[in-house]
């Protein structure tokens, strides 16, 4: 259902008005988490399981320290 899903999160990105952001929005999919950094309408994205168990900040860290770090190298690469 990868399809089913994107349209919903890209729907949802939409609403937001997260077109030309430079910061991480999140959101939330059952029991996914959707990180989204999204620079001259290119969007990075990373997913992660959502665990009710755990605290998710350091996992959160992790997620947004990527997402920046791929930004960056793929303006180096592809500017």
């Amino acid at each position: 259902n990868f399809q089913q899903i994107t349209r919903i999160l890209l729907y949802k990105l939409k609403i937001n008005g997260q077109k030309k952001t430079n910061n991480i929005i999140c959101i939330q999919y059952d029991n996914y988490l959707f990180h989204f950094i999204i620079r001259d309408n290119i969007l990075f994205l990373c997913m992660s399981f959502k665990d009710n168990n755990n605290n998710f900040q350091d996992e959160n860290l992790i997620i947004c320290a990527f997402l920046y770090d791929l930004k960056k190298f793929f303006f180096t690469q592809y500017n």
